[in-house]
């Protein structure tokens, strides 16, 4: 299981997925199982990367791909893959 940082949007808050109810703060994010990530998005939530978050020692190491976008939770940041090394999308420098 992959999680997804989510952000509210314009989606209802608080909202319950599968029995699970999230709840997302004013300019927050809210990790969440990817089956759950679907159900949010098409419910107005937004992911805030593409392939999934958690802490920088959590990163992948298989499956990567150049462009390849995860949300570090250690850092606080969105990190993409440039194909040799994990770079931060605010600064672009290697992280």
């Amino acid at each position: 299981m992959v999680n997804i940082q989510m952000m509210q949007g314009s989606g209802p808050n608080p909202l319950t997925v599968n029995g699970r109810v999230y709840t997302c703060p004013v300019n927050g994010v809210v990790s969440v199982p990817d089956f759950d990530a679907t159900v949010l998005e098409s419910n107005g939530w937004v992911r805030t990367a593409l392939h999934g978050s958690g802490v920088t020692t959590g990163r992948p190491t298989t499956g990567l791909f150049k462009g390849y976008e995860y949300f570090d939770s250690t850092l606080g940041i969105n990190v993409l893959w440039d194909g040799k090394t994990w770079r931060s999308t605010v600064t672009g420098a290697a992280v």
